[in-house]
């Protein structure tokens, strides 16, 4: 079973150590005033009990007033500031997991980019009952309750030791419940993720079905899916319902028993009014906190579960180190000895190339050699696993990323459209998208360019107006880079690096 607060979420979350302190002060604040209002008020009813005592009790009675109106504005203060911490607490944890995916090396963040977009998009909202209900229940239990018990046992030392010895058999059930409860949200949380992991890939690849006919076949898989969440869902509920009946009757019992003890000694006398009634009216006060963690505690299972989740996807996310220094973007690119580890094998493996400023180098091979990977290893998105690239005599990793990507300009065989050009782009095939993407890196100034298959959309005329644009390019002192397996562009091409099984072998220098 986790502990009961992930200390990650501290040190993650800056709101997060602030809302937890203030959590924490004012939970003391509240013990004091609780402790207070029981002594003020068994001491107002025993001078009002008391004979020739009855008057002379305003300032009492206002005394009275004061903690009650403090209790209310420390309630309201808090109610008022989680409120407010939870969502930036959230927001904080979003960012830095979109943050570090944008960060990670490509081939890392693709492993994990379905989790990513479900705990960002869903699951870490849950987060927020976890930091509202959950951890303000359990501060209170951690300050209000030991203060309260301390307090009753000076004012009556049976009754502390009933409701000592009542508290370890609650927070016993309470282990029992958490740990049944914990496969239970994780089976909710494993068929949530998994309806959603396939909810997007059948989004992605929607067109190809309805293309094909088959969009839907998937409706049967979708149904089991969520048919799987909702059951999962319900038999949570069922456990919270249940467990928290259970904690309710063994609390009100351990009460019962303070009471009819007080009773008996009050009715014989051998106990004094004021220490009873005080003891009377703290008892349920030291139980009340625990009996909130339990009642928040199923609420917060799946904002708990989502907040260890996203921790240790950040670890799988360490933080790169980016370059700091600069280069002359018009010096050759070199690959030496580079390798890309694949799902199959590695791609590309021990590559040596020299990509020139002035020429066109063209990258072709078979599918799945490594053409695209290496632009992304010459881009920085993807770290080598085995040798290095080089602009000039400076490896890419090192170069400080914005610099080095104000230089290059990178066509992917699917451009994606900038926010904010929606409108402008609407009812634009993948064809016309690519070729607004050319005719953006054609009208650049760039140093570097990185083209991955910007042929495979055009007809033979288009194609050769590029090709004739890219020389332009290159005779101005560009290096340009195509990936490509048509014929035409490799005769166009200075020089061409061949990749497969048998790679073409290159000097570095």
């Amino acid at each position: 079973m986790p502990p009961p607060f992930d200390p990650r979420l501290a040190r993650a979350s800056r709101s997060a150590r602030w809302y937890l302190a203030a959590t924490g002060a004012m939970g003391l604040v509240t013990a004091a005033l609780v402790v207070a209002s029981a002594v003020l008020v068994s001491t107002l009813v025993q001078r009002v009990a008391a004979p020739g005592q009855a008057g002379g009790n305003a300032e009492f009675v206002a005394l009275l007033a004061a903690v009650f109106a403090a209790r209310a504005a420390v309630a309201w203060l808090h109610a008022r500031y989680k409120h407010r911490a939870a969502p930036r607490a959230v927001a904080e944890l979003q960012t830095e997991l979109l943050v570090r995916m944008a960060a990670a090396d490509q081939r890392t963040a693709a492993l994990h980019r379905d989790l990513a977009a479900t705990l960002v998009a869903r699951e870490l909202d849950g987060v927020r009952a976890y930091l509202t209900g959950y951890l303000p229940a359990l501060v209170l239990s951690a300050t209000v309750t030991p203060v309260t018990v301390v307090a009753i046992a000076v004012l009556d030392p049976l009754s502390g030791v009933v409701v000592a010895c009542g508290i370890p058999l609650v927070v016993l059930f309470m282990v029992l419940i958490g740990q049944y409860s914990q496969g239970r949200s994780a089976k909710r949380l494993a068929a949530l993720s998994r309806l959603s992991a396939e909810l997007m890939d059948l989004v992605a690849g929607l067109a190809t079905l309805r293309a094909l006919g088959r969009e839907f076949g998937p409706a049967r898989r979708v149904r089991e899916l969520g048919r799987a969440h909702y059951r999962a869902s319900m038999a949570t509920l069922r456990t919270a319902f249940l467990s928290s009946l259970a904690l309710e009757l063994l609390t009100t019992f351990c009460v019962a028993i303070v009471a009819v003890m007080v009773g008996l000694r009050l009715v014989n006398g051998q106990m004094g009014l004021f220490a009873g009634l005080a003891a009377l009216m703290l008892a349920p006060e030291a139980y009340a906190p625990i009996r909130s963690v339990g009642a928040q505690f199923h609420a917060a299972q799946d904002g708990a579960a989502a907040c260890a989740k996203a921790f240790e996807l950040l670890e799988c996310l360490p933080v790169r180190q980016r370059g700091n220094r600069t280069g002359e973007a018009a010096s050759a690119l070199r690959l030496c000895s580079l390798t890309v580890a694949g799902r199959d094998a590695n791609a590309p493996e021990r590559m040596d190339a020299v990509l020139r400023p002035g020429e066109i180098t063209v990258l072709t091979g078979p599918n799945g050699s490594g053409k695209s990977t290496t632009l992304r290893v010459l881009l920085g998105l993807v770290s080598p696993d085995q040798g290095e690239a080089f602009l000039g005599d400076t490896p890419i990793r090192e170069l400080e990323p914005r610099w080095w990507w104000d230089q290059v300009f990178w066509v992917p065989q699917q451009p994606v459209l900038r926010p904010g050009e929606i409108g402008s782009n609407v009812g634009l095939s993948l064809g016309e998208v690519q070729r607004v993407a050319l005719a953006r890196a054609l009208a650049s100034s760039a140093q570097v360019y990185l083209l991955d298959e910007p042929t495979a959309h055009l007809d033979a005329d288009s194609q050769a107006q590029l090709l004739r644009c890219l020389r332009e390019k290159a005779q101005s002192g560009a290096t340009v880079v195509v990936v490509s397996h048509r014929p035409a562009v490799v005769e166009a091409a200075d020089e061409v690096v061949r990749f497969g099984p048998r790679v073409r072998e290159r000097a570095c220098g």
